[in-house]
């Protein structure tokens, strides 16, 4: 007999199971030994002449230059309780800049000056909650000046080239 609040459980361990689970494990091992072995043999490229039915496919890898180039294109800038980081950031156009709220509190990105946000009302992104973002495309050439209206002091800017 227990002592009273103990709880005991007992598994069932069935050694037939043990056994048919060794031979699934043999048998996926062998289907996966003729699958490597079919790809060996007939994954081979052929040599000669191809058949005239259509073009090959093929796949097309962006390029270095290509790839560094869509990661100038897009650029991150965190709410933090510090502010914002990094503080002056400077983009070509057609940059997406996307703000990230790393706070424990809702913030915003406002156009300058603060209180009314007539600088660049394009900038006037609204309330993000933590762990949230938003983000805006930048067209036009110009320094643009914004701030978390929460926070007035908290402020940043984006110049576009």
């Amino acid at each position: 007999m227990e002592p009273e609040g103990v709880v005991t459980t007992t598994t069932n361990i069935n050694p037939t199971n043990t056994n048919k689970n060794k031979f699934i494990v043999a048998g996926l091992f062998i289907a996966i030994l003729v699958l490597i072995g079919a790809v060996f043999l007939f994954g081979k490229e052929q040599t000669g002449p191809r058949s005239a039915s259509g073009p090959t496919p093929s796949i097309v890898l962006p390029t270095i230059d290509q790839a560094l180039e869509a990661a100038r294109t897009q650029v991150e800038i965190n709410l933090t309780s510090n502010g914002f980081v990094p503080k002056v950031v400077t983009v070509k156009k057609g940059t997406r800049v996307i703000w990230f709220n790393k706070t424990s509190v809702d913030g915003t990105v406002s156009s300058d000056p603060h209180p009314t946000h007539q600088l660049y009302p394009p900038l006037n992104l609204g309330t993000f909650p933590p762990d949230f973002s938003v983000q805006l495309i930048f067209n036009d050439p110009g320094t643009y000046g914004y701030h978390n209206h929460f926070k007035p002091e908290q402020t940043g800017t984006i110049i576009v080239q």
